[in-house]
């Protein structure tokens, strides 16, 4: 744990010292959540502030690792003592979590939160252009 000590004080080595955080998508990919959270917990102990993106590469590594109550907890308690609020990432890692342990009823309740903070007006958009198209093309059933 020397290194974030050292990247603060010896500006020279910091390009030498991979970046806090660097290894949480090959761990989140590779279903690691304990790995994704110890290198979460370093890049807290190093002064890293954490983004949204890191929050849906945690509830990612959750999900593939088929552990939806750990995922949600990342949402429900992390994200709100970080002050980081859900972005649309985090919900679509959130839905993939309960998708994957087949939780459907879990994952309705998580979409309604969603929808319920306005996190979802890019996918209101996105659902609405999407119907919108299908409304409009031409009928293929023959």
């Amino acid at each position: 744990m020397g290194q974030p000590a050292c990247r603060n004080r010896c500006p020279a080595l910091a390009h030498s010292l991979p970046p806090p955080g660097r290894s949480l998508p090959p761990q989140a990919k590779a279903a690691l959540p304990d790995e994704a959270f110890a290198t979460y917990r370093a890049m807290l102990a190093a002064g890293v502030a954490p983004t949204p993106h890191t929050f849906s590469i945690l509830v990612s590594a959750c999900g593939r690792a088929r552990q939806p109550q750990r995922a949600a907890d990342v949402v429900e308690r992390l994200m709100p003592q970080a002050g980081v609020a859900p972005q649309l990432p985090v919900w679509n890692a959130l839905l993939g979590a309960y998708g994957r342990a087949g939780s459907v009823d879990a994952a309705y309740a998580a979409w309604v939160r969603m929808l319920e903070s306005g996190g979802s007006s890019f996918l209101a958009h996105a659902v609405a252009a999407s119907v919108s198209r299908r409304l409009a093309a031409p009928c293929q059933c023959g």
